[in-house]
């Protein structure tokens, strides 16, 4: 039942849900980062709630979740793409004491972009932070921006396991059902979330309820940069900037923040980027 998830739908009230559970894919996304538990907790959070907005979109682009905050935790970014690849990750004060308080601070927002790719356009959506919680200010936009009421259930072990539920209102959706089922879903344990399979969630929640379950869909941990991608930053740093990078650090660096993998350059490189647009060499430049 490891990184899958399934959709389903309640036809006679025009209810659909999603059940999603994370293992070996949310145990990489961690691992690119010495993160504290407690940090490793909010990613799961994170990278679960985006996969599950991210199925109920029709678009064969890209969900990312951005969170800006004043807290100890001041930035964090999840990205899920359609082909269900995900990465993410977090800054935090390193020299602070980690605790659920003030974990984002008083002030902060949430950026919900949806890029469909194929140079459509993209849609943004802002809310500010609530309750210095991330299922607190994610249910706020999804109260305050979705025109579809949403209901999210998030859990986690740090590091190792995280999983959620998901259910949504239709169109003309029965609201009678809708309370209903909310209030069924609302029994469910976090133990129960995180290890039961589709199957035995919904059969938990929804045993006298008629659904259908959908084929799941497998997610994984995958990173998107590439040394194209850093040579385009390059190329639109200019290359009397570079060079004063190069001159002072004897040569040039960039690091994912996703991934950790590391790209180096030196004098040839920017040369052969500056003249071509392009390395003569991939390979050799990725360490």
């Amino acid at each position: 039942m490891s990184n899958l998830r399934h959709r389903f739908l309640f036809s006679e009230g025009n209810i659909r849900g999603i059940w999603l559970n994370l293992e070996s894919a949310y145990e990489e996304l961690v691992s690119q980062s010495r993160y504290p538990k407690i940090i490793q907790s909010v990613l799961g959070e994170a990278c679960v709630a985006s996969s599950l907005l991210a199925a109920t979109i029709k678009s064969q682009g890209s969900l990312t979740m951005q969170l800006q905050a004043s807290g100890n935790i001041n930035l964090m970014v999840m990205q899920t793409l359609a082909d269900g690849s995900l990465r993410g990750m977090a800054n935090w004060n390193e020299g602070a004491e980690l605790s659920n308080h003030r974990l984002f601070g008083e002030e902060g927002k949430l950026v919900i972009t949806l890029d469909p790719g194929e140079g459509k356009k993209r849609y943004q959506g802002i809310t500010e932070l609530v309750d210095d919680s991330l299922l607190a200010t994610l249910e706020n936009y999804l109260t305050r921006s979705e025109q579809l009421p949403t209901r999210l259930w998030l859990a986690n072990t740090p590091g190792k396991k995280a999983a959620g539920l998901l259910l949504q209102q239709l169109p003309d959706a029965d609201q009678e059902y809708w309370q209903h089922l909310t209030i069924l879903a609302d029994t469910i344990s976090t133990e129960e979330l995180l290890d039961l399979t589709a199957e035995q969630t919904l059969t938990r929640l929804f045993h006298q309820e008629s659904l259908e379950l959908f084929a799941a869909e497998k997610l994984r941990f995958n990173c998107s940069c590439s040394n194209q991608k850093v040579v385009d930053m390059i190329l639109a740093m200019g290359q009397a900037e570079a060079e004063v990078v190069l001159a002072e650090k004897s040569k040039f660096e960039v690091k994912c923040e996703f991934c950790s993998r590391a790209y180096i350059f030196d004098q040839v490189d920017l040369e052969s980027i500056f003249k071509t647009g392009k390395l003569a060499e991939l390979d050799d430049n990725i360490h």
